[in-house]
C-alpha cells in the first residue's frame, strides 16, 4: 500500500510498517495519537517513507495464505482473540489459538506466504 493507505490503516488501530523494515519493526498510533515505533518511542517521517511500499505489520484476519506445498489458506480470528489458519478446500483448521505475537514467526516457520490484495 502507498502512504496514504498506510496512514489510513494506522488511524483505523492497525499496526504498519514500511517493506523495507524487518519484521519485528512496526510503527502504530498510541493511546495519546502519537505515532510510535515497536518500543514505545516517538516515531517521525523521513523522506523514504513517503515514497515507500507498506505492508500491516504482521497478516491481518482474513488474509489468505499459501503455503509452500501449493495449498491456499485463511487467517481468520478466534472468539479469543486469537488467530487460527483454515485449508480454504477442505475447511479444515490446520492450526489454532495462535497469538498476535507469534503469527508472523509461525508463518515464516511453517512454509506460510501472505498473499495481499494489493500484490
Amino acid at each position: 500500500m502507498n502512504f496514504n493507505e498506510a496512514v489510513q490503516a494506522m488511524l483505523k488501530g492497525i499496526k504498519i510498517k514500511a517493506s523495507y523494515w524487518e519484521t519485528t519493526e512496526y510503527i502504530e498510533l498510541d493511546g495519546e495519537n502519537n505515532i510510535v515505533d515497536e518500543h514505545g518511542c516517538r516515531y517521525i517521517f523521513s523522506n523514504p517513507d513517503f515514497r515507500a511500499d507498506w505492508d500491516f505489520s504482521y497478516p491481518m484476519a482474513g488474509t489468505m495464505l499459501k503455503h509452500r506445498n501449493g495449498n491456499f489458506y485463511k487467517l481468520v480470528v478466534c472468539p479469543d482473540n486469537t488467530y487460527s489458519i483454515v485449508n480454504t478446500e477442505t475447511y479444515r483448521v490446520v492450526r489454532e489459538h495462535i497469538s498476535e505475537d507469534l503469527i508472523e514467526p509461525l508463518l515464516r516457520v511453517e512454509g506460510y506466504t501472505a498473499l495481499y490484495m494489493c500484490n
